[in-house]
């Protein structure tokens, strides 16, 4: 496993030295593993805005490890 050395910006990293995890590790996550991140800030039951400031952004998704086993569980039901 490759040694990733920390730049010694103070005393504490100046001998420093991590596990670097490229070779284990991927940027992208599992897509079976994602789910739509439902956006509901600042929104009522009607689905109009009634807080100001909230909401809008970039589009979401989270990693639902534990939400898709339940799934793959009750279709084998």
């Amino acid at each position: 496993m490759a040694l990733k050395k920390f730049k010694p910006m103070t005393a504490g990293t100046r001998w420093k030295i991590g596990n670097a995890y490229a070779e284990i590790t991927t940027n992208e996550p599992e897509k079976s593993l994602l789910e739509k991140k439902h956006q509901k800030a600042g929104r009522n039951s009607q689905g109009r805005r009634v807080m100001r400031y909230k909401g809008g952004g970039h589009k979401n998704t989270t990693v639902s490890l534990i939400s898709n086993v339940i799934k793959q569980t009750s279709k084998l039901k």
